[in-house]
């Protein structure tokens, strides 16, 4: 009787097996076309988490004449400042960036190719945060920022996504080493490298369209303002400094030394991020 049983089970999954190949190969296109979507996703994901990697400028450290002082925000007085090697992304981070790590858009722009590729505007200091340790997360980095005693700190040792301090980024936004003393970020007329009140049409534009600055690093000057991380400015914990000046400013404020000090709260239209790693 067992060895019946034995011979029946084995014949049903004969059956079982014959029945599911034929399946397979009378609906072969049906079940490829639904498996596509999935492995085309799957591919523009791990795309994305490590494109912005592929966008980084790698920044020679070194010393420079600079209107950057962390203690006085109003004190534009030149003084010498050394930086180390750090990486700075080529672009500010765009609307489709933004939106593909934390699945939102903060802007009006719209779902169009040219508007995804603008700045993302309008996130705060917290957002900004957020933002960037999860794209750390995302792309195999350690965090930066971390929440200590009832304040964000921001730990350099690490190899994740952070904002530019200061100095780096006026030296960046200078040319670095190869700094040919440019009044704005890449040219002495402001209509070649940036979008500013006279040109911009009243809105930002998508980033990479003029022409970059001596590192290959576009819109330093105009499109939208860039915060810096600076604990060291009295009132603030930490201070968010914008800086590059945006679409919405005359050319006086779109210079490298231009800056102005907001809040980990404070977002509006014209302030954006752009990606800083440490070298490590």
């Amino acid at each position: 009787m067992r060895t019946a049983n034995t011979t029946l089970r084995k014949f049903y999954c004969t059956i079982l097996r014959l029945d599911c190949y034929h399946f397979i190969m009378k609906n072969w296109f049906l079940l490829l076309s639904a498996l596509m979507p999935l492995a085309f996703y799957s591919n523009t994901f791990a795309q994305k988490q490590t494109s912005e990697s592929n966008n980084l400028v790698l920044v020679k450290g070194g010393t420079f004449l600079s209107t950057s002082d962390t203690k006085n925000p109003n004190d534009y007085k030149q003084h010498r400042e050394t930086v180390e090697d750090f990486y700075i992304s080529k672009y500010e981070v765009t609307v489709d960036l933004y939106k593909s790590v934390t699945g939102k858009n903060p802007t009006s722009a719209r779902d169009t190719t040219d508007e995804m590729r603008r700045p993302v505007e309008n996130i705060s200091g917290y957002d900004c945060i957020d933002f960037l340790n999860a794209l750390s997360r995302l792309e195999g980095f350690e965090e930066c920022y971390s929440f200590k005693n009832g304040k964000w700190t921001c730990d350099f040792s690490k190899n994740g996504y952070r904002l530019p301090t200061l100095p780096e980024w006026e030296y960046a936004a200078r040319g670095g080493s190869l700094s040919k003393g440019y009044k704005y970020s890449g040219s002495n007329r402001l209509s070649e490298v940036g979008w500013y009140d006279e040109n911009s049409g009243g809105h930002a534009h998508q980033v990479g369209l003029l022409k970059p600055n001596e590192l290959g690093l576009y819109d330093m000057s105009g499109n939208v303002g860039e915060r810096c991380w600076n604990p060291s400015y009295k009132g603030e914990n930490p201070a968010h400094v914008g800086r590059g000046g945006c679409w919405i400013f005359y050319e006086g404020y779109c210079t490298p030394d231009y800056r102005f000090v907001t809040t980990e709260n404070f977002k509006q239209d014209g302030l954006g991020i752009r990606l800083v790693r440490s070298k490590k």
